[in-house]
């Protein structure tokens, strides 16, 4: 039985949808990852290692982004991120460290 959650279609109306769920496909693709020893740790990732893999994994899809919002993307990740985070880990990066590079 799938669980379901509540959207509002109209002022006081709600409808039932299937929730988004871990699909079966997802594990196992995520178990012969880790058995292959390609699988790390999100918060053993460096921020460099997480922009190339997401470059990999969503922009190099063209249906994900427009080249207008790829080249916005690319010239904020090349001339402010990586220079500021490029050898923090993912755990290291927190809120308020953001905060304060997104105020500057």
């Amino acid at each position: 039985m799938e669980a379901y959650s509540r959207f509002r279609i109209k002022r006081g109306r709600t409808r039932n949808r299937p929730r988004r769920s871990v699909t079966i496909e997802d594990a196992a693709l995520l178990r012969i990852e880790v058995e292959a020893g390609a699988y790390i740790a999100p918060e053993k990732t460096k921020f460099v290692d997480f922009i190339e893999e997401w470059r990999n994994k969503y922009v190099s899809n063209p249906k994900n982004l427009s080249l207008t919002t790829l080249t916005v993307y690319e010239n904020v990740i090349g001339y402010r991120l990586i220079p500021t985070f490029k050898n923090d880990r993912i755990d290291q990066i927190s809120t308020l460290k953001l905060v304060s590079f997104f105020t500057i």
